[in-house]
């Protein structure tokens, strides 16, 4: 025959199912270090650690700070721990059929007042406050029955009280959001008499409401009850590592000082209050008691059943542990004359913050331990200020190295148009000095301006230098020069006149220009076009016949010509033209055709295309030019001012000036894979 004792314990450990389940978050959330942890939950790596190794069930708490920072849902992870808590603190029901009178972790509720023993003194103290002053602090560490205080003992004793009861009664924690989510509630209830709100949790307002305006909204409401005309009366239960941050707020720090409990160890008396309690544990067959008064497990099972029991002794054993290492820490701390680099740091210093709380620290530790603790926490806070100093310094640095940067360059852009302006206005000056008796210097200098200023002045200055000779004239020719050309680097040009020469001008010196060497003769007919290479080696000369002649002049004093006159055209060539490469020469004649021709090997050219379209054109109307541009040097003949409306392409070393060839209507010519200009 099977007799059932109660429900059987769990197969599985809730513990270590849950913890778990957090190292799996964690690990889902990038496998973060508790540091990183810590900086964003504000709870120490030591707690975190924990939670997740298992050897004791968290607290909601500690769990809601490590799901928060590996970003997991708050609201599923509470129904989890919720689960898991409630598996962790099954105990099997007694064969009498009534419940155990232990809570597991669950704090005392406003049902157990007939289970909470031990804390009439603090009790009584609390109600008798709570009656004087509006607002009243109960303040202890974690785990000390801070709620259990206000629930089970508190609240009853308030609510069986003769005359000044409440007539409301109202707990609340703060959550996310403290006053939006709890509005109506921090209102004065409409009944005759005071409303009395309880918070619990206090510390929330740090942890997880993370909006300032909101937590200052609350404080203030809160404190809006200490008016003499108020009807609320507030009691706050807060955990004492948070004392440093609820004292810096000036209301709360002085409400506290007006009115506070602090919630302890249970001393001697009150622990004999508790016999209570080990009377039902006795009756409930948990624990035994022998004659002379002492108390024993009734099974050994109870160290693994009995959560809270376990938990004790898991706690008691990492304490010893902690205890033990501190103890050879701050010994050979001592021994090494006080060596700083002895002292705690990191995780072990957390962890030994974290069990022994400074306000723990003088009945748990002696003066070498405590000493030990408190310099190696100074010695953190002095680097974490170092660290911040040297943070601050290399961004003081990095700002004023920036700043000097900007004003030197600032600096050096303004002297540089500075001088650029006064340069400018010196070279004005100079030519205003010059025009009356040399006005091709003036004009030379009002070029100079305009290429330091592109100033409109300027521009109407030059307008009015127009026809003026910028050199001394080149003589040599006898008769009209119908075509002058400047080799693309500026130092030698080229005269076609109509004495049937082309004469070759050395200009590297613009003011005493001077020919290279015998004139080119022995010209088939007159030349009437003249065109360098882009790499100056090469002059292509047009002729009155139709022909074009080739010359090297790679050397202007020896030239020699490159095979023979090649018959281009039936009439006149007046424009001859070669592309940027050099590989293509294109010629248009008097007979309107515009021929396109391969002179990749100069002296045997041969035309790789048909004759293109005759371009629609005006027949050229020969006018004498005025003169012919290019570089200060000028060659000049006798002209008339009618090609003094065609403006050419400038050369190096040299600005547009009216005049080069032939006075004739637009014609353009495309040279094979080239663009063709604008019309």
């Amino acid at each position: 025959m099977t007799v059932d004792d109660g429900p059987s314990a769990p197969t599985t450990d809730p513990v270590a199912e849950f913890a778990s389940s957090l190292r799996r978050l964690r690990l889902d959330a990038g496998n973060p270090t508790f540091e990183s942890m810590e900086r964003r939950s504000g709870r120490s790596r030591a707690s975190l650690n924990g939670a997740g190794k298992g050897r004791k069930f968290p607290t909601w708490d500690v769990t809601r700070d490590f799901v928060a920072a590996c970003g997991g849902d708050l609201a599923e992870w509470r129904q989890r721990w919720q689960a898991a808590r409630d598996a962790q603190s099954h105990i099997p029901q007694q064969g009498d059929g009534k419940p155990s009178p232990y809570r597991g972790l669950e704090p005392y509720g406003r049902d157990d007042a007939d289970l909470f023993f031990g804390r009439e003194r603090l009790v009584a103290r609390l109600t008798e406050l709570t009656a004087r002053a509006r607002f009243t602090v109960v303040l202890g560490a974690s785990g000390s029955g801070k709620s259990s205080l206000l629930r089970a003992g508190f609240i009853p004793r308030v609510r069986n009280t003769e005359g000044e009861r409440p007539s409301v009664v109202r707990t609340l924690k703060p959550g996310a959001t403290p006053l939006t989510g709890n509005r109506t509630r921090l209102r004065p209830s409409e009944r005759p008499g005071d409303t009395l709100l309880v918070v619990d949790q206090f510390e929330e307002l740090f942890t997880v409401c993370r909006d300032p305006a909101e937590r200052e909204d609350f404080v203030e409401a809160l404190l809006a009850a200490r008016e003499p005309d108020s009807r609320l009366r507030v009691v706050v239960a807060l955990r004492s590592d948070f004392f440093g941050r609820f004292t810096q707020h000036a209301g709360l720090a002085q409400a506290y000082q007006e009115s506070h409990v602090l919630v302890g160890p249970m001393n001697r008396e009150e622990l004999r209050e508790t016999r209570t309690v080990v009377e039902a544990l006795v009756a409930a067959r948990l624990l035994i008691l022998d004659e002379d008064d002492e108390v024993d497990l009734a099974h050994e099972a109870l160290l693994t059943s009995w959560p809270r029991l376990r938990e004790w002794i898991d706690a008691e054993h990492e304490r010893l542990r902690v205890h033990r290492r501190l103890v050879d820490a701050a010994h050979e701390w001592h021994a090494l004359d006080h060596a700083p680099d002895a002292l705690y740091r990191g995780s072990r210093l957390d962890t030994a913050q974290e069990v022994f709380p400074p306000a723990e620290r003088p009945a748990q530790l002696t003066p070498l331990e405590r000493d030990f603790l408190t310099a190696s926490e100074h010695r953190r806070s002095r680097g974490k200020r170092r660290r911040q100093a040297v943070t601050c310094a290399l961004a003081a640095l990095t700002l004023i190295a920036t700043g000097t940067a900007g004003v030197a360059l600032q600096q050096r852009s303004t002297a540089r148009a500075e001088r650029t302006t006064a340069v400018f206005q010196q070279t004005l000056s100079q030519a205003d000095l010059a025009r009356d008796h040399n006005r091709p210097l003036a004009a030379r200098l009002d070029v100079a301006a305009l290429s330091l200023d592109n100033d409109p002045g300027v521009a109407t200055r030059l307008s009015g230098d127009t026809g003026a000779v910028l050199g001394s004239p080149l003589r040599g020719h006898r008769g009209i020069v119908p075509a002058t050309a400047f080799a693309p680097d500026g130092n030698l040009l080229a005269s076609a006149g109509h004495d049937g020469t082309v004469r070759l001008w050395d200009t590297r010196d613009p003011r005493r220009a001077r020919e290279t060497g015998t004139a080119l003769n022995g010209f088939p007919a007159v030349p009437e076009s003249l065109a360098f290479a882009p790499r100056g080696h090469l002059l292509t000369v047009g002729l009155r016949n139709g022909q074009v002649v080739r010359y090297d002049v790679t050397d202007p004093r020896r030239p020699r010509t490159l095979g023979t006159p090649l018959p281009a055209h039936q009439g006149a060539v007046g424009a001859v033209r070669l592309s940027p490469d050099g590989r293509l020469m294109a010629t248009a004649g008097d007979d309107g055709d515009l021929r396109v021709w391969d002179i990749t090997a100069p002296a045997r050219p041969h035309s790789p295309r048909p004759r293109a379209d005759r371009p629609r054109r005006d027949r050229p109307r020969r006018r004498p030019m005025t003169t012919c541009g290019g570089p200060p040097t000028t060659a000049r003949a006798g002209c008339t001012p009618a090609s003094a409306s065609r403006t050419p392409r400038s050369t190096p070393g040299c600005e547009p000036c009216p005049g080069t060839g032939w006075k004739e209507s637009m014609m353009h010519a495309q040279i094979p894979g080239r663009p063709a200009p604008p019309s």
